[in-house]
């Protein structure tokens, strides 16, 4: 939090049928403005409302001014026996850096009047402006900038790059495909092995079959035409076969 103070002054002269001003009995600053940030500056731009009730005395002025610019000359004075009120604007302009944030306030304090003796009052304030500085933003930006410039100094990975003789020669889409067949065919070899050599056990079964079916009729057909002594049932009549 950033704080700024100063003093403001503003003299006044009254009409002489007034009197002549001796004190404020009552002061009261108030500022009001409006906020105009740019590049290079922020700005406020309002006035500082005075309201005061003056005492007078029954004696007028004591002379002319030196200097008439030097004091306002406040003709609407509402009189009330010797005390009279008035209001006043002065201009406020305040420039600030432009690091300033919102929210700034600006405060007017130790309100207090001045009197030359010549028929002029001085009121006097003081000024406190009090706002932010953006320097959280100004360290990230900082912050930020350390970090890339960071990793612009990063070396880079080193690449190895291979002669002519280390390289590796990469094998053609032909060649590739030629392998793959080579090794389907590798793998398929056993299999084919095992169903041949299993065909050639069931054909070895079937051909001893034939040879031993052809063998029986063969001696069967070979044999002599005998009686059998072997008893036979045949409708319940047990007959007995020559021997």
């Amino acid at each position: 939090m950033d704080k700024k103070k100063w003093t403001m002054q503003e003299n006044f002269i009254f009409p002489s049928e007034a009197g002549m001003p001796s004190e404020a009995v009552s002061l009261r600053v108030t500022p009001g403005f409006m906020e105009e940030r740019t590049e290079q500056a922020v700005r406020l731009s309002g006035i500082y409302h005075i309201a005061a009730e003056i005492l007078f005395t029954e004696e007028g002025p004591a002379g002319e001014l030196e200097d008439q610019d030097a004091a306002v000359l406040i003709e609407d004075v509402e009189m009330d026996g010797n005390r009279g009120y008035f209001e006043y604007a002065v201009p406020l302009h305040i420039d600030l850096p432009p690091e300033a944030k919102s929210p700034i306030h600006v405060t007017a304090m130790r309100e207090r009047s001045e009197e030359d003796g010549q028929g002029s009052i001085g009121i006097v304030w003081d000024v406190e402006c009090e706002f932010n500085e953006a320097v959280a933003e100004a360290v990230e930006s900082s912050s930020l900038r350390q970090v890339a410039e960071a990793v612009e100094t990063v070396e880079t990975p080193e690449v190895v790059h291979l002669t002519e003789e280390e390289e590796e020669p990469v094998p053609s889409p032909i060649v590739l495909a030629e392998e793959i067949q080579e090794e389907e065919a590798l793998a398929e070899e056993p299999v084919a092995q095992e169903e041949t050599a299993t065909a050639m056990a069931e054909s070895m079964n079937d051909s001893t079959s034939y040879q031993g079916s052809d063998e029986a009729l063969s001696f069967i057909a070979g044999l002599e035409d005998e009686y059998s002594t072997t008893l036979f049932r045949l409708n319940d009549i047990f007959i007995k076969q020559k021997g």
